[in-house]
């Protein structure tokens, strides 16, 4: 894992630039996502956990859009988590967020705790 980590850190700063708008297929996948989800995610509430966060854009529409009692972001990559932190934190969010560095396969939740809404998009985009 430390590759796939290595990896995301080495692109986190220019990450971002996937939901610009500009005329380029990997551009259109990233906006689509983020207005699927922006879309579907209004009536939504409970609590949140996104998987791989990546750097915060579908993340903080969720937050915006829904009516969350708390949220989880997670990311594998420590610079990702940074700049999602950052980019939540800008749009003035209030829902309770706990962010935290570490890979999905290992994240372990307190069997009472249940989340009702489970974001995975960063993760399934990036695998084949």
């Amino acid at each position: 894992m430390s590759k796939v980590k290595d990896h995301f850190d080495s692109i986190s700063f220019h990450y971002q630039e996937n939901y610009q708008d500009a005329k380029s297929g990997k551009c259109h996948e990233f906006r689509t996502r983020l207005k699927l989800v922006t879309e579907l995610i209004g009536q939504q509430t409970g609590n949140l956990l996104d998987c791989a966060c990546g750097s915060g854009e579908i993340t903080a529409q969720a937050l915006i859009k829904g009516r969350f009692q708390k949220a989880t972001v997670l990311d594998l990559s420590p610079a990702m988590i940074e700049i999602a932190k950052n980019r939540i934190k800008k749009a003035i969010i209030t829902t309770p967020t706990q962010f935290k560095q570490i890979d999905i396969f290992k994240y372990e939740v307190d069997p009472k705790f249940q989340f009702e809404t489970i974001l995975c998009l960063g993760l399934v985009a990036h695998t084949g």
